[in-house]
């Protein structure tokens, strides 16, 4: 897992708060993988966190150089599976720099927050990623409130599966 996100790395400060070196130091040849990576015990789970320095000021320069994909062709010889966790893509560029040197990518929008609109601006705008997306998450959904939403709105899946978020009552 590759935080990715230069301009609010919020994965770091969850994951590596007290890391001093990240992804930018690392690919700068600024410090080694020993230096930057962090293993969780339990999972075996490998993170490289963020840069902490508040001196990078192009951070799309960064991410779309061939730096960045020359660390990915490496850790792809290394790893399973690269999770990268980047920017939103409408707001700013990083997540679009990004976008060539990956393999595939999934969209992440924000339930009853990011709206259609928006998804569409995202993929009208976004150079590639018709090529690149090959799902999507749905995140922060209110499970209790979803469980009466079906795509007409008519209570179907609501009547058929009242349990399935919940236990079921008797």
């Amino acid at each position: 897992l590759v935080d990715m996100d230069l301009r609010h790395p919020a994965l770091t400060e969850i994951y590596a708060e007290d890391s001093e070196k990240g992804i930018v130091e690392l690919v700068m040849g600024e410090a080694r993988i020993a230096d930057v990576v962090r293993t969780e015990t339990e999972t075996n789970l490998r993170f490289i966190p963020a840069s902490r320095s508040d001196l990078i000021n192009h951070t799309a320069e960064v991410l779309g150089s061939d730096k960045i994909r020359d660390f990915l062709a490496q850790a792809r010889n290394v790893f399973d599976l690269i999770v990268i966790d980047s920017s939103p893509l409408l707001p700013v560029t990083d997540g679009r720099a990004l976008l060539g040197a990956v393999d595939a990518a999934v969209m992440v929008v924000c339930w009853e927050r990011t709206s259609r609109d928006a998804v569409r601006a995202c993929m009208r705008q976004t150079f590639g990623l018709e090529d690149k997306l090959v799902g999507a998450v749905l995140s922060q959904v209110d499970a209790e409130r979803i469980r009466y939403y079906d795509y007409y709105k008519s209570g179907y899946y609501a009547r058929d599966y009242p349990y399935y978020h919940a236990d079921r009552k008797a």
